[in-house]
């Protein structure tokens, strides 16, 4: 945590912006949204923001016979830590007092250590040292909770991929691959459309089970190795793990740059 710390200085949103546009997802703030930028080593990597905002995430694959994921929305509540470009200045204002009086804070002072105690404890939870963006524009984390109190996690890569884990599920997208996890088990999909959904009372399907641990190999690391240096953050790592059930060890995968 040494290396990650949040400006002293606090901002408001004074009007609707997205925090993240990508083809698969957005994260919307509105206005009254408090927040600070993250800094690792005096570089911006991100923000630490609270107040109202909203997601939306099409985990889903385009395949040969359709679509195959589903649409996950959402309000989000309580600090949100996102890691990639920032855009929230050109609509934001120096948060006063009065700002931070509305959500609870005695001051300024307050709500910072308030965001830095969230940015510890999840770095402390995802074992983060160090985030370094190779491409700030086109690779984005969020790491926080829903209205809920839900963990979301969502990490979206430059070349299309993501991974989404919430509420108590996983999602793994790669194009015309999807991977995910749920109570009702896992369901491997390939560009074809053919899937086998793995269920504790049985295999509905065996007509892919032989290709199921490349896929799930080929879906998560290419994802993981288009985020760059995000793949740091190791919750992600074990999150995904979680559904290649053939692996002893998530570490087995290369989760490497190419």
């Amino acid at each position: 945590m040494e290396n990650l710390t949040c400006e002293k200085t606090a901002r408001v949103t004074t009007r609707e912006q997205n925090i993240i546009s990508h083809e698969k997802a957005y994260v919307r703030v509105e206005p009254g949204v408090l927040w600070a930028y993250i800094h690792d080593n005096g570089e911006r990597v991100g923000i630490a923001f609270l107040g109202p905002a909203r997601f939306a995430v099409d985990a889903i694959a385009e395949t040969d016979e359709g679509a195959i994921g589903e649409s996950v929305t959402g309000a989000l509540g309580g600090v949100q830590l996102y890691f990639g470009e920032s855009n929230l200045d050109k609509v934001s204002r120096p948060a006063e007092t009065s700002d931070t009086n509305t959500s609870g804070y005695e001051d300024i002072r307050a709500l910072i250590d308030d965001l830095n105690s969230v940015l510890e404890e999840c770095c402390r939870e995802s074992q983060i040292d160090k985030v370094h963006l190779d491409d700030p524009d086109k690779e984005y984390m969020l790491i926080g909770r829903d209205t809920n109190q839900e963990r979301i996690i969502l990490a979206l890569s430059r070349d299309g991929g993501l991974i989404l884990t919430h509420d108590k599920r996983v999602y793994v997208v790669k194009k015309d691959n999807i991977v995910s996890l749920s109570d009702e088990g896992v369901i491997v999909a390939d560009k074809h459309g053919e899937r086998v959904v793995l269920r504790s009372d049985g295999i509905d399907s065996l007509r892919i089970l032989e290709r199921i641990e490349p896929i799930v190999t080929h879906s998560i690391g290419s994802v993981m190795r288009g985020l760059g240096a995000l793949k740091s953050i190791r919750s992600m790592k074990y999150g995904a793990g979680r559904l290649a059930g053939a692996a002893d060890n998530v570490d087995d995968f290369d989760w490497k740059d190419e």
